[in-house]
């Protein structure tokens, strides 16, 4: 699987957290029995695809965790979301100033903006056999392409945040008045 996505802000992790039940139990469920495809609704997208190892806890390539209780991960544009709440704690949440691939390859998700790229390995090797695997040969990654997707900072709880540099107080403040306007 391949699909392409609008720019834009999206959650990373189950779409079971997120979604809505209109949504995720009558649109997904119902009308396409969990099917693993590229949604867009209201013209706002949602990718998902089944994991290989099913429930359980997984990391991408910079060590962040995502919680799957649903056995799929996806990509769920913020517009759709209604109820922030549990979610925090179980996926992530990034802003794509370009579009971005969502792929899945054999148990291997890599999501990819631009130059930027993230992988998420969801391989069971008890059942892994790569040549009864879903391959995605189209996609490669660049020797110029880097691992450093960031988190949109409003999503994220003052515990976590990921900023790399030193600020001065101003800046510390100007965060958290931020943070704060922008929790959910």
């Amino acid at each position: 699987m391949n699909e392409i996505v609008k720019s834009g802000e999206y959650f990373i992790g189950d779409p079971s957290f997120v979604l809505p039940t209109n949504i995720y139990t009558n649109y997904w469920g119902i009308i396409n029995n969990f099917r693993n495809d590229n949604y867009v609704i209201n013209d706002f997208n949602f990718v998902v695809h089944n994991t290989h190892g099913g429930d359980g806890k997984f990391k991408d390539s910079v060590n962040r965790e995502y919680i799957v209780e649903s056995g799929f991960i996806g990509m769920v544009n913020t517009q759709l979301i209604e109820d922030y709440g549990i979610s925090k704690k179980k996926g992530h949440y990034f802003n794509f100033k370009k579009e971005a691939n969502f792929v899945y390859d054999a148990g291997i998700f890599t999501i990819k903006s631009g130059r930027e790229y993230i992988k998420i390995d969801t391989i069971n090797l008890d059942e892994y056999y790569s040549d009864q695997e879903e391959h995605c040969e189209s996609f490669k990654l660049n020797d110029s392409d880097t691992d450093s997707i960031k988190e949109v900072s409003k999503f994220l709880d003052e515990e976590e945040d990921e900023c790399d540099e030193e600020e001065d107080d101003y800046g510390k403040n100007k965060e958290v008045i931020q943070k704060s306007f922008f929790k959910v």
